[in-house]
Formats: structure tokens, sequence, C-alpha cells
């Protein structure tokens, strides 16, 4: 069961982090990053309508709990 984690950045500014706040899980890697994607877009064009400039943005799909080192 995978969780996204969104990450915007623009200049001038702190990223901002975007989690699922329900917690809600889902079943498969793609499904995360669909449902990543349709919440990262509303974001992202209205930080764009309000001027701001965007400088990086990642979605990233974990594991909740697995350990990413090698």
């Amino acid at each position: 069961m995978f969780e996204f984690l969104i990450t915007i950045c623009t200049l001038g500014n702190p990223c901002l982090t975007v989690t699922d706040t329900e917690g809600t899980r889902y079943p498969t890697h793609s499904a995360c990053v669909r449902e990543a994607q349709s919440r990262q877009v509303p974001i992202l064009l209205q930080m764009l309508e309000q001027g701001y400039r965007l400088e990086h943005t990642q979605i990233t799909c974990h594991i909740p709990g697995a350990r990413t080192d090698s």
C-alpha cells in the first residue's frame, strides 16, 4: 500500500509539501501516482495564476515505514 508526497518549490519561497491528510493508501504505485497528479495540478494552476514562479515539483509514492537506503 502506497502513500504520496508532493513537493512544490517556487522561487524565493520555502517548498510546499502536500500529503493525503486522510491517510489514504493506494494499492499500486501507478494508482498512487495518478491520485497525486490529480491533486497536484489544481495546486500548480492556482500558484501560477497567483504569480508564483515554479522552480521544482516532484511526486513521490512510497510504502510507509519501508527503508529507502541501500
